[in-house]
C-alpha cells in the first residue's frame, strides 16, 4: 500500500551542519505516528520539510503519490496543516471569534457566513472545546490553548497533520488526553505525525518513527521497537541510543525485520 505521506531519502543542511541524512518513512491515513529522538536529531526540521516549509537539499516528499513540490500552495494547505510548538491564534479573543477569523482567511472567498459557522462549529467540536467557544484563549489552560491552534489548521480538514511538541509543558494526565484526541482524529482518517519527548502514551499510537541526529533508527510499532532496542519499556529507548553511533543504528535498522515490516506497509526503502 502506497503511503499517503511519504518521504523518500530527504537530506538537509543548514550552515554546513547536516540537519537530515537520508530519511526515508510512511504514513497512511488512519495513522497517529510519534515522531521521537533526543534534543538535536532533527525532529522539528523533518516537519517543516514534511510540510513544504523547509525545501531538502535532495530526496522528495510525496503526498499521496504526487510530489509536494508539484502542488499549489492553496493545494498543500489544503492537504496538510501544520501546527508548530508556539500558538497561531491570537491569545485575546474568545475562542469562537478567533477560529470565525481563522476560517474567513483560510476558506476560499464567498464562502457564506453560514458555511463559516458550521466550520467553527465543526472544528470545535473536533477539538472538544465546544463548551469554551466564548472564553478568552488567554485563560484557557495550556492543553486547550495547543487544541486551539489545533483547530486553526483543522478549518480547511487537511488529511495530514504535523504537529511540533503538541503535548509539551502538559502533565501527564492532560498529556494523555491530548494524545487520545489525536489518535480520534486519526482514526477518522487522517494521517498525523507529532514530535513528543514523552514516552508515557505511546500506547496510543499506531507508529514510531526514531530519529538520532538526522538519520533513521527506527520506525515502527511500540512493540517492534522495544524488540528492536532490547528494552522492556519505551522510556529506555532514549539511553540505549547512546549505546551506538546514530549511523550504527541507522544500519541496524536498514538490516531489521521492523524494516522489512516497514517495507511491506508500503514505507520507502532507505537508501544504503
Amino acid at each position: 500500500m502506497t503511503p499517503f505521506l511519504a518521504a523518500r531519502d530527504l537530506k538537509l543542511s543548514r550552515g554546513g551542519i547536516q540537519i537530515l541524512n537520508g530519511i526515508s518513512l510512511g504514513i497512511q491515513r488512519g495513522e497517529l505516528v510519534a515522531l521521537l529522538g533526543p534534543s538535536g536529531s532533527g525532529k522539528s526540521t523533518l516537519l517543516k520539510a514534511l510540510g513544504g516549509v523547509m525545501l531538502p537539499d535532495g530526496g522528495e516528499v510525496l503526498v499521496d503519490g504526487q510530489p509536494l513540490d508539484a502542488l499549489s500552495s492553496a493545494e498543500a494547505a489544503a492537504t496538510i496543516g501544520s501546527v508548530p510548538q508556539d500558538d497561531i491564534i491570537h491569545t485575546g479573543l474568545p475562542l469562537g471569534r478567533a477560529l470565525s477569523y481563522a476560517a474567513r482567511l483560510r476558506l476560499p472567498a464567498g464562502t457564506s457566513e453560514a458555511e463559516v459557522d458550521a466550520a467553527v462549529e465543526r472544528v470545535l467540536a473536533a477539538i472538544e472545546l465546544k463548551d469554551r467557544a466564548e472564553v478568552r484563549i488567554s485563560r484557557l489552560s495550556g492543553g486547550q490553548r495547543k487544541r486551539a491552534s489545533l483547530g486553526v489548521e483543522l478549518i480547511l480538514a487537511p488529511p495530514v497533520l504535523l504537529l511540533d511538541e503538541p503535548t509539551s509543558g502538559l502533565d501527564p494526565d492532560l498529556e494523555r488526553t491530548s494524545m487520545r484526541l489525536f489518535r480520534r482524529l486519526a482514526d477518522e482518517g487522517r494521517a498525523i505525525l507529532c514530535t513528543t519527548h514523552s514516552t508515557d502514551s505511546l500506547d496510543l499510537t499506531h507508529q514510531l518513527v526514531i530519529v538520532v541526529r538526522g538519520h533513521l533508527a527506527f520506525a515502527g510499532s511500540l512493540a517492534d521497537a522495544l524488540a528492536h532496542f532490547e528494552v522492556p519499556d519505551a522510556a529506555l529507548i532514549f539511553k540505549r541510543l547512546r549505546d551506538a553511533r546514530p549511523e550504527q543504528w541507522a544500519q541496524r535498522y536498514r538490516q531489521s525485520p521492523a524494516r522489512q515490516r516497514a517495507s511491506a506497509r508500503g514505507a520507502p526503502t532507505p537508501l544504503a
